[in-house]
């Protein structure tokens, strides 16, 4: 039987699987030659329909195809470990007779032709989609496969096994909301940078990458964000170590800073200190939390939905859009062809649907809406 070494062996390489599934393809390969058995896997049993892993060791693959396409609802072993209780582990003479083993049609014309046709089923665990059981198989013999000392072996496996399992599912929901997370921050509208405290780079979302990219005198790399404006730089860092480090009261700051572009408007950075807590969650090493303003961005997109959310007329809408880029009132009456009159009376309307006062009010409440409005465009105003 199987020797402490081999058994340490599969262990670790089971401990491995849960974040590489390559690995559970080299433990179900010890498992296989220290047990003597002709392969091994682990077998997905659901409500309706049955389906082998990918992960096994010396499986034929045409035998998993037909075993999906027929074979599945004949096997007397998964219909067992889907109803028995998790840790519950069956020998194949447990649940057959001879005669099925030879005669049946499940045995005769799948199981035996491709060495399987005994072995230990042994369920570790379920939910309410399916329940995951591990099989080791062995051609028919004289002798039952199942003997006391394989069973005591693969049960000491078992936690080993279950664990891994269990970590693997834990790993992949961590992933899974990190690709969400990432997905609802890059539809922001601002660049988004999480730095370590040493200043290097841990993640930026879609805007930010633009920005960095654009030649606007910001740059964005591993090593974290710089400006090619030494006095701009020298802010740029006192501003991180300031959001990164704790003074005597424990206190960590940041700040905000103007980044001067040529023929443009500025890029504005607010740079603030991220606690420990809300990112664990997430599992980013982040300290420090560096907001992108582009005040060339173009805000038509967001007048658009202001016209949806607040049922503006078309020619409310232009108003708005025209005074929200600072314009005065007869500019607009003489871009729209119209009078100085009616102008204030659209105006005065969108005022009244906005629930806002004045001019400074109404482009408040646009830049407020584009903030967090995820449906805009990453493309600055050209």
């Amino acid at each position: 039987m199987a020797t402490l070494e081999e058994f340490s062996a599969i262990v670790l390489d089971t401990q491995a699987a849960a974040v590489n599934v390559e690995h559970w393809k080299i433990a179900l390969a010890r498992l296989r030659d220290a047990m003597g058995a002709s392969n091994t896997g682990l077998l997905v049993a659901r409500p309706r329909s049955r389906t082998f892993t990918a992960v096994s060791a010396g499986f034929n693959p045409l035998a998993a195809t037909t075993y999906h396409t027929h074979y599945a609802h004949l096997d007397p072993m998964a219909t067992a470990l889907e109803v028995l209780p998790v840790g519950t582990m069956l020998s194949m003479e447990m649940i057959t007779t001879a005669r099925d083993r030879t005669r049946s049609e499940f045995f005769q014309d799948w199981a035996n032709p491709y060495d399987m046709g005994d072995g230990i089923f042994l369920t570790l665990s379920r939910d309410a989609d399916a329940t995951i059981g591990m099989f080791v198989a062995a051609p028919q013999s004289s002798s039952a496969f199942g003997t006391l000392e394989k069973k005591r072996f693969l049960r000491q496996l078992a936690p080993h096994f279950q664990q891994a399992l269990k970590l693997q599912d834990l790993i992949k929901e961590v992933h899974t909301e990190r690709e969400y997370l990432h997905e609802v921050i890059d539809r922001l509208p601002n660049g988004i940078v999480l730095l370590r405290a040493n200043g290097d780079l841990v993640m930026a979302n879609r805007s930010a990458v633009t920005l960095c990219s654009e030649q606007n005198g910001l740059t964005l790399s591993s090593r974290g964000l710089s400006s090619s404006n030494r006095r701009e730089q020298t802010q740029l860092q006192f501003l991180t170590r300031n959001a990164a480090c704790t003074d005597g009261d424990d206190m960590r700051r940041g700040g905000s800073l103007r980044i001067r572009r040529p023929h443009k408007r500025d890029l504005v950075l607010h740079i603030a200190p991220v606690t420990s807590e809300s990112m664990d969650r997430w599992g980013f090493a982040a300290a420090i939390l560096v907001v992108i303003v582009d005040c060339e961005r173009d805000l038509s997109a967001t007048r658009r939905h202001l016209q949806t959310l607040f049922e503006l007329t078309p020619a409310e809408t232009k108003v708005t859009i025209l005074t929200s880029e600072g314009h005065g009132l007869q500019h607009v009456a003489n871009a729209l062809g119209v009078t100085l009159s009616t102008v204030r009376i659209h105006l005065q309307h969108v005022f009244e649907k906005t629930n806002t006062h004045r001019q400074a009010e109404l482009v408040r409440l646009l830049l407020q809406i584009d903030m967090a409005n995820p449906y805009h465009s990453t493309q600055p105003r050209r």
